[in-house]
């Protein structure tokens, strides 16, 4: 996977790491027996080809989240997912927009003439939210915390 835009606060060590737990998480959501192979590997292309070219962003969180050193895995997590978010509402935006090109390669409702489907990926990408926040921090403490603000930056985001 190539990299993101880095932050300077961010080392080359940690980065690599959340690059890492990227890869863990598209094997974790394509291999659990959740779905057939086909879907799988429908969900990896979607995945892979539109997330992982975004801002690093997990070390932007707020204060109710305060991990442990232990706990770092958890952030990693969070911010993937806020990258799935933003993934999908750029996918949305590039077909609305009948755009051509996002980050340096052609739209996703472009690649294999793939607009019929496009925003129903893009409803993919959202539903991946829910299950790895579900999977990963149901037992959390402020579970119900991170889930309210995923909802919340969807609606505000729709709304405008």
């Amino acid at each position: 996977m190539s990299r993101g835009v880095r932050r300077k606060s961010m080392s080359v060590a940690e980065e690599d790491a959340f690059l890492q737990k990227f890869d863990e998480m598209v094997e974790e959501i394509t291999s659990g027996g959740e779905y057939d192979d086909i879907a799988g590997a429908v969900v990896r292309r979607v995945v892979t080809y539109n997330v992982p070219e975004g801002v690093v962003s997990f070390l932007r969180f707020g204060p109710w989240l305060k991990p442990e050193p232990e706990d770092t895995n958890l952030r990693y997590i969070v911010g993937w997912c806020i990258e799935i978010l933003l993934a999908a509402f750029l996918m949305s935006d590039d077909l609305m927009d009948n755009s051509e090109t996002r980050r340096g390669k052609p739209c996703w409702y472009l690649v294999d003439n793939n607009s019929d489907l496009a925003i129903n990926d893009s409803f993919l990408l959202s539903g991946l939210i829910t299950i790895f926040l579900d999977k990963h921090f149901f037992d959390k403490r402020y579970y119900s915390d991170l889930v309210w603000l995923f909802h919340d930056v969807y609606l505000k985001t729709i709304l405008g």
